[in-house]
């Protein structure tokens, strides 16, 4: 059934990027670490585009469809002026 309705486009959404330190770290799903080496944001998020790109290639090296960046972000906190968020 999959294989006759084929994918047109691969949407992903990317946020930040955690690391796994075999010295520090479980096989616990969610046990992770944060990057010394990245900046974050004032929510803790790593900064890091690289991971971004990296992420991209593999998609398309792996399925060869146009990829939408359904969500990304940067969390921080929003500066009000005149009573408005400038995006």
């Amino acid at each position: 059934m999959i294989a006759a309705n084929p994918l047109d486009f691969l949407g992903i959404s990317y946020y930040y990027s955690k690391m796994v330190d075999s010295a520090q770290n479980s096989y616990l799903p969610n046990d992770n670490s944060r990057n010394p080496y990245l900046e974050e944001s004032p929510w803790g998020w790593t900064i890091d585009p690289q991971v971004l790109y990296n992420t991209l290639s593999q998609y398309w090296d792996r399925y060869q469809k146009p990829i939408i960046i359904a969500e990304n972000g940067l969390r921080m906190y929003d500066k009000l002026e005149n009573d408005q968020v400038h995006d």
